[in-house]
């Protein structure tokens, strides 16, 4: 499937990684990752990269006063903006400044680079295990299954990325 935009890319990006999140809160039992790392993923996740304090707070499950912290060391950093709302000028509005949407767009980069590798380096070692004539499924971790053809499947819920 050819993705029509970037920032259709890294909404769909960020949407996996709080599956990954939810996964590792449930699963793992960890409370959450660092709340910064948190709300650069709500504003990806987020239409238009941008959020109220009241929907940051609800999506991850933060308290108002420590989302004031983390807006606060992020807004100093340079990553993201606050303004008043369009409708109710009491109402901040969290949005990734210019260089934030950079940072983050070279981490999901990043991270999809990694990713090929991996699966780059499955492929291969389903094809030796194929070469080998052991006919036997490689399970990576409960994520990705090498076939005896060496092409992968995902394992469980997929994602589009």
């Amino acid at each position: 499937m050819q993705i029509e935009s970037d920032s259709t890319r890294l909404q769909e990006f960020s949407q996996s990684l709080w599956r990954i999140l939810r996964w590792t809160h449930k699963a793992l039992r960890l409370p959450s990752a660092t709340p910064s790392f948190e709300l650069l993923v709500a504003l990806g996740a987020s239409a238009d990269s941008q959020l109220s304090y009241d929907e940051l707070e609800a999506m991850t499950k933060r308290s108002h006063r420590a989302m004031q912290y983390v807006v606060h060391d992020m807004r100093a950093m340079g990553l993201i903006e606050v303004r008043s709302g369009a409708e109710d000028r009491r109402r901040r509005i969290i949005r990734l400044s210019t260089a934030g949407m950079r940072l983050y767009r070279e981490y999901c980069d990043l991270v999809l680079s990694e990713m090929a590798k991996f699966n780059a380096d499955s492929a291969q070692i389903g094809q030796n295990a194929s070469v080998n004539g052991d006919g036997q499924s490689t399970n990576l971790g409960g994520a990705v299954a090498m076939t005896e053809t060496g092409t992968a499947s995902t394992i469980g819920e997929s994602s589009k990325l």
